[in-house]
């Protein structure tokens, strides 16, 4: 098959002007700012040791790990460049965004240490473009910092509309041509259909255990087709799969599909049994559940296969709801980023869209409301998913309100906004909100809740450092042609290549680093193969502690110069609050 052929696509659904840009960088990106109630109390864990008897979990949300080595995207444009501050990220900061969540678990599982409450809640968009290959370096960084066995720190995630609609907003830039997009697509559809999420039968271990198929066999796009498409010519743009090029088998678009069997895999990773995976013989639900140490899980939701080979958006709405229980207190996670329509590109689309307007549906209600129902000994009940209170659609806070009224709740927490940590009643109810800020964009950071206080604490987790470096990126952030790998390889070189007495003069002086700029005329191929070396020379590099100092900083002072970019109001005022030098280390 032809290049040209391999990448057929619904071109006249993704046409997306200026206009819809805009929107986006102020709708999703940043996300929509809440009238907040600043969270001023920080963490001091060595002062205030907690009880084994108090369950302290980690909140934390929205990191964003960019895919650094494809092709354009609309949503990586001037246009978004110029309406929001954090549409489009300094260069350093994707780069390292991963040492930053790291670190930031590091400290809190250092800090806890054997604490039988000890466990991490991230309530989403763990990824920016939803790329299987984002997805894979969110489960490294996790599996690295929290590692599995005796006195783990178990962490679960409520997905958010990055996780899995591209840029956040889009699930309908899909194949017309089913046997040309991909060698495996003409099968997707009745594998799913029979199977559901499971490798079939004679593909499982020995024991027969239920697993799911690898994440990436869920994509219409095969890694290799798409790395054929976007290196193999000088297109400038070539959507979803060219976004996501990469190395690697997971270097492909993430769908709904393939985050729940990536996400559902990770769960078995840590002890939780699988039952049902979505087989057409178990009516497509989803179960699975177990105890991780003191914690009892519980995971329940609906597979929606494609209706057939040129009808996938119905695979979106696919949910799984899940309890977290410890004692007498626990956690439900939500998925507010389900529904058939709500990723339909175009103008006329923008305010529906999932980057806009959180979305549970009818069935996703009554699974929340029947799994709600089989806890047992709760008196505290919390609530969790990716999109604030007043970002559901008008149903879905309906249902969310008498969900909660019915069962006890009276705490949400959420993410999304990308705005500092706060503190909120939701108008009309005796309920309170706690939005949790982005380890990734200023002022960097997350939440520890005290769930089994009647009162829930919350105290603010800061996940950058402090130090007097200076950051300019006037040199390179504005390229006509977005290409990533383009945009990334040069500041990726000069992050491998800096000497460590050079880094170290910079970290204690009022040195400045400045960004070194994009080549829009360079080979995205090559690009894209530099920046794979010399990531695996930085992360080398982070295991002399000097150099890891240096790069936190300098993602720091990068996450803080989004400032400088965009139209927040609050960004001014966020940049003069300093990290102070007794927090979480």
């Amino acid at each position: 098959m032809s290049d040209t052929n391999v990448v057929q696509m619904r071109q006249n659904d993704f046409l997306v002007p200026g206009l819809l840009l805009v929107v986006y960088a102020f709708a999703v990106a940043c996300g929509p700012a809440l009238p907040t109630g600043r969270i001023t109390q920080t963490w001091h864990p060595e002062r205030s040791a907690p009880d084994r008897a108090e369950w302290d979990p980690l909140f934390l949300a929205d990191s964003q790990f960019h895919n650094v080595t494809g092709a354009f995207i609309k949503s990586q444009s001037t246009v978004s460049a110029l309406a929001s501050a954090v549409a489009v990220r300094p260069s350093e900061l994707n780069l390292l965004a991963p040492l930053v969540l790291g670190t930031a678990l590091e400290r809190y599982r250092a800090s806890v240490k054997t604490h039988q409450g000890a466990s991490v809640f991230y309530l989403g968009d763990s990824m920016n473009l939803a790329c299987g290959s984002e997805a894979a370096k969110f489960q490294k960084t996790m599996e690295s910092a929290l590692p599995y066995g005796a006195g783990s720190v178990p962490w679960f995630i409520a997905p958010g509309n990055h996780d899995s609609f591209m840029s956040g907003m889009f699930n309908s830039f899909i194949p017309t041509d089913v046997e040309l997009a991909s060698p495996r697509f003409g099968t997707l559809v009745a594998n799913v259909k029979h199977d559901g999420l499971s490798a079939p039968p004679n593909e499982r271990s020995a024991s027969g255990i239920i697993q799911p198929r690898p994440f990436y066999e869920f994509s219409w796009w095969t890694a290799e087709s798409g790395r054929k498409f976007v290196y193999g010519t000088n297109h400038i743009e070539a959507g979803w799969p060219g976004v996501c090029a990469g190395d690697g088998p997971e270097a492909v678009p993430m769908n709904k599909l393939a985050w729940l069997a990536w996400y559902l895999q990770n769960q078995a990773n840590q002890g939780i049994v699988l039952k049902k995976l979505g087989a057409e013989t178990d009516q497509h639900d989803i179960e699975a559940s177990g105890s991780i140490g003191d914690f009892s899980v519980t995971i329940k939701g609906k597979l929606h296969p494609p209706k057939s080979a040129n009808e996938l958006m119905n695979s979106w709405l696919s949910f799984i709801v899940q309890t977290v229980q410890l004692g007498d207190t626990a956690v439900a996670l939500i998925d507010t980023s389900v529904g058939e329509e709500v990723g339909r590109a175009g103008v006329l689309n923008v305010r529906t869209t999932v980057g806009s307007v959180g979305t549970l549906g009818d069935e996703q209600a009554d699974y929340l409301d029947q799994v709600l129902n089989g806890l047992v000994g709760v008196k505290r009940l919390i609530i969790a998913g990716h999109h604030p209170f007043k970002d559901l659609s008008e149903a879905d806070q309906a249902r969310l309100k008498k969900v909660m009224s019915d069962h006890g709740a009276i705490t949400y927490f959420s993410a999304h906004t990308h705005a500092p940590t706060s503190k909120r009643a939701i108008a009309g109810t005796g309920l309170t909100e706690f939005n949790i800020g982005s380890t990734t964009d200023w002022p960097m950071e997350g939440g520890v809740a005290r769930l089994s206080d009647a009162s829930t604490p919350m105290r603010v987790f800061r996940t950058g450092s402090d130090c007097q470096l200076k950051y300019d990126r006037a040199a390179g952030p504005f390229s006509l042609k977005w290409r990533q790998a383009c945009v990334h390889a040069p500041a990726a070189h000069k992050l491998a290549t800096i000497s460590e007495s050079e880094a170290m003069s910079m970290l204690h002086s009022d040195a400045e680093w400045v960004s070194p700029k994009a080549d829009d005329d360079c080979n995205l191929k090559v690009a894209a193969g530099s920046i794979e070396r010399d990531m695996k020379i930085i992360e080398r590099r982070l295991s002399n502690a000097k150099f890891k100092e240096f790069f936190l900083c300098l993602a720091t002072q990068a996450s803080s110069d989004q400032c400088g970019y965009g139209y927040d109001a609050t960004c001014d005022s966020r940049l003069k609050e300093p990290l102070n030098s007794d927090l979480v280390r």
